[in-house]
Formats: structure tokens, sequence, C-alpha cells
């Protein structure tokens, strides 16, 4: 008499499975554009804010306020899509990234417009304490990230219809057809 004994062991982890292929998607790729540029257009206002003159405190103000708001919000997405498989997936299903992405290409294009208008109307102020030529720079930078988050947003919408999905860049999936042998 014989008997078979199996022994099952089931091992559960509390690790973080971390997803750095992300990084390669368009989306990834996006993300950190958008909080490279992000970072520059706070570093141009932020150092000239107190040299600046009266005339561009208020555009100043609304375009660091949009770009560093951006930043935090584009921090959390991007944090969250590395640290979880998961979270990937689930925010693109979402209509979280397409109204955020919304906001943000309103808002940025607005902000950055207006600080691009007030600079260029003032070009004849060749003072160096202003630090013209710094924040009109931070207005271009704030054009490309306008142009970063409509894309984004343009990404988003086919991801939300289907009609657009990368895992990895240069990777394709495979794709089976069946019934037709």
């Amino acid at each position: 008499m014989s008997h078979n004994v199996t022994n099952t062991f089931v091992n559960t982890t509390s690790a973080i499975l971390l997803n750095p292929g992300y990084i390669k998607t368009m989306d990834g790729i996006l993300k950190i554009l958008q909080l490279i540029v992000g970072c520059l257009v706070i570093g141009f206002v932020g150092h000239f804010i107190d040299q600046s003159s009266p005339l561009f405190f208020t555009a100043e103000l609304l375009l660091l306020l949009i770009a560093t708001s951006c930043l935090i919000t584009t921090t959390c997405l991007l944090v969250s899509c590395l640290l979880s498989i998961s979270a990937t997936t689930i925010i693109s299903k979402t209509l979280f990234e397409l109204t955020y992405h919304v906001i943000a290409f309103c808002l940025y294009l607005a902000s950055s417009v207006y600080m691009l208008v007030l600079t260029s109307r003032h070009q004849n102020l060749e003072d160096p304490k202003i630090g013209l030529y710094a924040l009109m720079t931070a207005g271009i930078f704030g054009v490309i990230n306008t142009i970063l988050y409509i894309m984004s947003f343009f990404k988003a919408l086919c991801n939300q219809c289907g009609l657009y999905d990368d895992r990895v860049l240069g990777q394709r999936k495979n794709e089976t057809t069946t019934g037709l042998l």
C-alpha cells in the first residue's frame, strides 16, 4: 500500500513589484519630459521672482502655481505607475488622465501665453534685474509643456477608446488570427 504525498507551499510576499518598463512606454516618456520641463519652468520663474518688476508679479505667480501643481500631480502619477504594475492599467482605464491632461493643457496654455504676452510687451525695459529673458524662457518652456500635455491627452484618449496600446516602445504584441486557416 503506497501513498503519494504532495506538499504545497504558498509563499506570500509583501514586496513592492517595480514596473521599470513603464519608462519605455510613450506615457512614461511623456511624463518624464513633463517633469523635466516643469522643473525648468519652476526654476526660471522661481529664481527671478524676487528680482523682477512688479509688472510681472501676477504672471510669475500664475505660471509658478500652475507649473508646481502640474509637477506634483505628474510626479504622483509617474511614481504610482512605477511602483505598481496594476496601477498602470487601472489609471489608464479611468477618466482621471483625460480630465487631468485637458485641465493641465488649458491652465499651462493660459499662464504661458499670459507670461509671453506680458514679457514681449515690455522688451524695451533693458534692466538686467528684471530677468526678462529668463521669464520669456519660462513662458516658452510652458508652451512646450502645454504641447506635451495635449500629446498626453490624445494618448490617453486613444487608450480609452482602445485605438492605441503600447506596452514597450519597439515591441509589438503578438496578434493571432483564428478561423482563417
